[in-house]
């Protein structure tokens, strides 16, 4: 009897009530070629040792997930309980990090396979090799252990338009344990309808898993697919989680028509880039406020211009606060992600940061903006050069474990440099520049009376840009670990690390 059943591992990640989209929609590809599929979602089954235990005698393969950081702590770990319980059933990885890194992935005696790039075509002509007895050499973006153990590089796969591939099966996962609470609605999902970014942004991957291409789903496709997430699932709030939402303008302007028309209620955020927004019309903004449009995530990356321009954003940072203004007139949230720790100058790009997210909050206080440490990825162009300044990489696929952006990962960051960008993200700016729940708080007597004091500390440092000798950074993060965790007393303190 021929075994069919295909098991995906996706591995645990944070948030952890993200949707793991990419890994359903892989899933539906392969139904839809009559094989079975069982997804292992970590974050939810904490025993899936015992699941792989149940399911592995009927496995024709497992396929599991990837990406750079501490994730791959436990995709490698499932990869080892596959290899314990069976070691002919192939292990497959797919996803981001070993698509920049196959031939160091391929290294680890629990891997076999590594897809590249788009896995969804890819996926079914490995399925049917394995279950016909038929080689790989013919498979396009893949690499894969030979006989001997040799490693073997197909040639890549062209780029394919998502429009080619299977509807989503929205039966192969639960999809309720993936709806969660947020400021979009009370019963809000991720999901996605693009594939890729036509940019080259220095720092991304995007470009090069993606060949720097794009493509997406037909708005009758997405509306479909909208309408489905919120008859079935009661969705009232929607994330598209997107590389490049507004790729393509006159598909949104498309979209945002047909929801208006359709009368989905729904409230929804996605990502932008600065450019992309400040091209758009004031009768562009109102109707994608209209459809329900509430926040933008932005791309600003840097306050620098020296960093925008080393990175090949093609943006000024006046454009941000261009970007940032128009989306303000028209009641739109902006939430800025920004880097700092840049291999030129670290110290100057964090200054010049802070100023724009001073200059940002003082004149619209609703848009938010938080830095994080520069994390040079494998395969970027900044990659190379952070080699050339001196970052040692990692030369096993499990000591990227600890690659994030809350560890130190190159010589130009020290220990003093990371505290600060820290206490920045985790008390200064939220404090200085308070969220609507942080000032509820701050209008009680208690703890109201501590916050406020607080907030006048932490916005004479931000708007000075003065962080000597930061005492109430340690008093917020003795009293958050010795009395929120037991008393329950600062219920909106940002945690800190």
């Amino acid at each position: 009897m021929q075994k069919d059943l295909v098991i995906l591992f996706f591995p645990k990640t944070k948030p952890d009530n993200v949707l793991p989209i990419a890994l359903l929609k892989l899933a539906s590809q392969i139904t839809a070629k009559g094989y079975k599929v069982k997804i292992i979602d970590s974050r939810l089954d904490t025993d899936y040792r015992t699941t792989i235990e149940r399911l592995i005698k009927d496995a024709l393969c497992v396929g599991i997930s990837s990406m750079t950081g501490y994730t791959i702590e436990h995709s490698l770990k499932a990869s080892r309980i596959v290899k314990e319980l069976d070691k002919k059933v192939p292990v497959i990885w797919g996803g981001w990090h070993c698509s920049m890194l196959p031939g160091q992935t391929l290294q680890n005696e629990f891997v076999d396979i590594v897809v590249r790039g788009q896995g969804e075509a890819a996926i079914v002509e490995i399925l049917d090799a394995l279950r016909s007895g038929q080689g790989l050499q013919g498979i396009r973006g893949i690499s894969y252990k030979d006989a001997k153990g040799g490693i073997i590089h197909n040639e890549d796969r062209p780029f394919q338009d998502i429009k080619d591939f299977e509807p989503v099966n929205f039966d192969l996962l639960d999809i309720s344990k993936y709806i969660t609470a947020t400021p979009l609605g009370s019963r809000t999902i991720f999901w996605n309808t693009s594939q890729g970014c036509p940019y080259h942004c220095g720092f991304c991957s995007t470009p090069i898993l993606y060949k720097s291409r794009w493509s997406s789903l037909s708005v009758e496709r997405i509306l479909k697919e909208i309408e489905i997430l919120m008859e079935r699932f009661d969705i009232n709030g929607l994330v598209f989680a997107e590389d490049n939402f507004l790729a393509d303008p006159n598909r949104v302007r498309k979209l945002c028509e047909g929801l208006i028309e359709k009368k989905l209620d729904i409230r929804w955020s996605t990502d932008a880039r600065i450019d992309s927004v400040i091209k758009l019309s004031d009768e562009f903004l109102s109707l994608l406020k209209k459809s329900g449009c509430v926040k933008l995530y932005l791309g600003a990356e840097s306050g620098d211009q020296e960093i925008l321009d080393l990175i090949d954003k093609y943006t000024r940072v006046e454009d941000t606060v261009a970007a940032a203004e128009k989306l303000h007139r028209h009641g739109i949230i902006a939430e800025l992600f920004l880097m700092v720790g840049f291999p030129l100058d670290p110290d100057r790009d964090l200054d010049m940061t802070l100023k724009l997210i001073r200059e940002i909050k003082e004149k619209y206080p609703n848009h938010q903006a938080t830095p994080f440490i520069y994390t040079p990825y494998p395969g970027t162009k900044l990659f190379n050069l952070s080699v050339e300044k001196g970052l040692k990489a990692p030369q096993r696929l499990e000591d990227w474990i600890n690659w994030t952006m809350l560890t130190i990962t190159t010589p130009w960051v020290d220990r003093a440099y990371l505290n600060k960008v820290n206490s920045l993200i985790k008390f200064y700016l939220p404090f200085a520049y308070p969220s609507d729940s942080l000032l509820r708080t701050m209008r009680t007597f208690w703890p109201g009376i501590f916050y406020r004091v607080m907030h006048r500390i932490a916005h004479f440092r931000v708007k000075r840009n003065f962080f000597f000798l930061p005492a109430e950074w340690q008093v917020v993060k003795y009293l958050y670990y010795n009395f929120k965790i037991e008393h329950n007393l600062f219920k909106n303190m940002p945690v800190p690390r």
